[in-house]
């Protein structure tokens, strides 16, 4: 499987966030197995998450298309309006696979920390289920434990991801960004309103 170019400076670009977030415990060998079949295209790694629920947009002012043809205009809203509809619909059957508590985690385009109750061992590969929101994006990447830190209420646990497609690197390289420029707007926010 693909690992991730490290020359890429954007995925290492990190922020705290809450996400939906499920582990599971993968083999090396079972790993190993899985990484062969999906390079001889017999498997597809992702199963219920092989669909990626965004589609086109639509380029044409609505404006324009209402000037020349209202029935056409009207009649996209409905397409667009059942689309998103059934889009929504697939989320949350997808969301059923994710615990409702959201998990706090630091993450970039190459890993994720998070604490844990329970020691997990360096090297152990993990299949990482994760869900970003509020986009409702949700994707499964494979990592390797890299670090386990003992801290007061448990441990501290870093993976690098051994296996993310681009089309999810990317998203949560959009994720990130959109993260930080929300926190930097509202910390000059509130910068300029206690100076005021």
């Amino acid at each position: 499987m693909k690992e991730q170019r490290p020359e890429d400076r954007r995925a290492h670009i990190r922020i705290t966030d809450k996400i939906l977030f499920k582990i599971k415990f993968i083999e090396e060998t079972e790993y190993q197995q899985l990484e062969e079949k999906v390079l001889k295209g017999i498997e597809q790694p992702f199963e219920e998450f092989s669909l990626q629920w965004e589609l086109p947009k639509i380029d044409v002012p609505a404006r324009k298309l209402r000037e020349k043809d209202e029935n056409l205009a009207k009649a996209l809203e409905v397409i667009d309006t059942k689309l998103n509809l059934i889009i929504n619909l697939l989320n949350i059957r997808m969301r059923k696979n994710f615990p409702e508590e959201q998990v706090l985690v630091d993450m970039s385009a190459s890993g994720i920390a998070f604490t844990s109750k329970e020691e997990i061992k360096k090297g152990q590969i993990l299949q990482l289920d994760i869900g970003l929101l509020p986009e409702q994006y949700f994707f499964r990447c494979f990592g390797r434990v890299v670090r386990t830190e003992k801290i007061q209420d448990g441990y501290k646990i870093g993976i690098k991801f051994i296996w993310i497609t681009e089309t999810d690197r990317e998203r949560l390289i959009e994720h990130i960004f959109q993260k930080q420029v929300l926190q930097l707007r509202l910390r000059r926010e509130k910068k300029e309103s206690e100076s005021s």
